[in-house]
């Protein structure tokens, strides 16, 4: 009987995310009728995200799992990095407030909940405490998940990463590097060991815009964990982590800020992070397209060195 309640339910999710795909890619055709472009992506990236808390029987399904990554391949590109963060947690929020409202039978939201609606909508700093508290009870379940069974799988992987970009809170950004710390390395797909120009655009999205400063307290915390980790942390963390201090380094110079404090930041690292940040920030001036793929030549080239040592 629990055979056959799988096997209907992976029929289920097949099929609604088979048509979810084929929304998508009609989406990306001239006309803004589709039913998909009324949606904000954050929003379907959110859903999405709830499929990886499916228990290990459905996620091991490949061809299920196949499917569900090509609906990310198709949002991800379309997401606005500005935005999505925000849209992320109101869809959070939200849904939330549908799962209160079912065990209280209570449907009416009062104007408290209205209003911290709109502050998670517009995105504004002071972001009320029950939508912060409900997305970092979301970032909990799927991290639990991520550690228990998940990080086999590329759609968990690619999915709990995005929690990283500087379109979330620093808040939720610390939390998710806080849970994960002892298993970064598992947040490195295989593929981009192998494609450094894979490993160099997805590094990318994670950095700063220009004018944007990154954040005090993520970067604090990516230094904090380079000095109580193990040396392993895996290439995208550790390539994520050169990038984003390097990158505050560079636009504080840029800017005519003082950087003694990044400086200082960074020298609680060890040996080999600090210098390759501080060789990537003393190259020429970077654009923002660029201090990934700097980064990533300079990790890959003290990696070779390394290798060459221990031969010797």
């Amino acid at each position: 009987q629990e055979q056959t309640n799988t096997e209907e339910l992976v029929g289920v999710l097949r099929e609604c995310l088979t048509l979810l795909v084929d929304l998508e890619k009609e989406n990306d055709g001239s006309g803004d009728k589709f039913y998909s472009k009324c949606l904000p992506q954050g929003t379907k990236l959110y859903f999405l995200m709830n499929f990886c808390l499916h228990p290990e029987e459905i996620l091991q399904n490949e061809a299920l799992s196949s499917i569900a990554s090509e609906l990310l391949d198709c949002l991800v590109p379309k997401l606005d990095q500005g935005s999505f963060g925000s849209e992320v947690m109101l869809a959070c929020f939200q849904h939330s407030q549908v799962a209160d409202q079912s065990h209280s039978g209570d449907e009416t939201i009062s104007k408290e909940e209205g209003r911290e609606l709109l502050d998670v909508l517009h995105g504004t700093p002071n972001l009320s405490s029950k939508a912060l508290r409900g997305m970092q009870d979301f970032v909990t379940d799927l991290s639990s998940a991520f550690m228990e069974y998940g990080a086999q799988y590329e759609i968990f992987v690619r999915a709990i990463r995005l929690f990283l970009r500087p379109s979330f809170p620093a808040t939720i950004r610390c939390e998710v590097l806080q849970l994960l710390r002892h298993v970064l390395v598992l947040l490195t797909i295989p593929e981009e060991e192998k494609d450094q120009k894979l490993l160099q655009a997805t590094v990318q999205e994670y950095i700063a815009a220009p004018g944007t400063n990154e954040s005090a307290e993520v970067l604090d915390a990516v230094a904090d964990i380079f000095k109580k980790a193990p040396r392993e942390l895996g290439l995208f963390f550790t390539l994520l982590s050169i990038s984003i201090l390097a990158n505050d380094m560079i636009q504080r110079s840029t800017s005519g800020r003082d950087v003694d404090h990044s400086r200082r930041r960074i020298s609680s690292c060890p040996k080999h992070i600090s210098s390759a940040v501080l060789e990537v920030s003393s190259r020429q001036k970077f654009d923002h397209h660029t201090v990934a793929n700097a980064a990533e030549h300079v990790l890959r080239g003290r990696m070779m060195q390394e290798v060459t040592s221990k031969q010797r």
